[in-house]
């Protein structure tokens, strides 16, 4: 899932974009029918529909998002969050994040 763009020299990722690449970190499926991952060497976070396997949406994270995705739902107002861990390896950029996403009502 996700590309070699990170960590892989130029012109390899291009070449081998359509390959995809290791996960550190595993998703999170919603009831409505959405999985949650962020564990690409890309940097991003996605959402994916269970049923069809397409990626509805994407956000790229400060760094790799080795964690796996977490969801709440504040009783006061009902909106459900998902959160991820993203912090750095080996194979990319140091650093640690927490970073939340506020789901359609």
């Amino acid at each position: 899932m996700g590309t070699l763009r990170e960590t892989a020299p130029f012109p390899v990722w291009l070449f081998y974009s359509d390959y995809g690449a290791p996960t550190f970190g595993g998703g999170m499926s919603t009831a409505s029918g959405l999985y949650f991952i962020g564990a690409t060497m890309d940097k991003y976070f996605r959402a994916i529909d269970v049923e069809t396997g397409e990626e509805l949406w994407r956000d790229r994270l400060p760094f790799i998002g080795n964690g796996v995705p977490m969801t709440y739902r504040l009783s006061r107002t009902g909106r459900q969050y998902v959160v991820v861990a993203a912090g750095g390896n080996p194979l990319s950029e140091m650093g640690d994040v927490l970073v939340a996403y506020a789901l359609p009502e």
